[in-house]
């Protein structure tokens, strides 16, 4: 194979993943079974419909018919993740991590006022306010007055130009 030819195999790939990249809202309910979305639809339109206390029922009705089956998808596809990595590669490391949906960046943090702090926007609040209250000068540098236990003589500019012209003078 010549460099043309890998770089036009490597161009359309390119360019086939970037068309497949363009559904990334549709491959977020790639899990979802065809029965779970037509409820999904089925109770959005009920809730954009007029309001009443038979419509509320069946919203409560349908909601309850979507948790289930949502968790049923749920356990369906990570049964089918398991399964695919024990097949191919005999382990199932592999598949708890792709299982993973979050990962945790700090678990907790204490605020000055002793709250715990779970949430990113709160942790990063806190961090910033620590980080302030740290390089914030508030404290003025108290200056140090020495007591002249020896007087220092002032040194003249012609006395500097001396020494710079003679250095082994002592």
């Amino acid at each position: 194979m010549e460099v043309q030819e890998k770089y036009n195999w490597l161009e359309g790939t390119i360019k086939a993943a970037i068309k497949q990249g363009n559904n990334s809202k549709d491959q977020s309910n790639q899990w979802m079974t065809t029965k779970t979305i037509n409820l999904l639809n089925q109770r959005a339109d009920l809730i954009n419909g007029k309001n009443t206390n038979e419509s509320r029922k069946q919203i409560a009705k349908l909601s309850k018919h979507i948790k289930e089956s949502i968790r049923k998808d749920r356990i369906q596809k990570r049964m089918g993740t398991i399964e695919r990595h024990i097949v191919q590669t005999g382990g199932i490391k592999k598949a708890y991590k792709e299982l993973t949906n979050k990962k945790d960046w700090i678990v907790q943090m204490k605020g000055n006022d002793s709250l715990k702090e779970n949430r990113r926007l709160g942790i990063l609040g806190i961090a910033t306010s620590y980080y302030k209250k740290l390089y914030e000068n508030t404290m003025a540098e108290k200056e140090i007055e020495l007591q002249e236990t020896s007087s220092v003589p002032n040194i003249i500019q012609e006395e500097i130009e001396l020494a710079i012209k003679n250095p082994k003078r002592q």
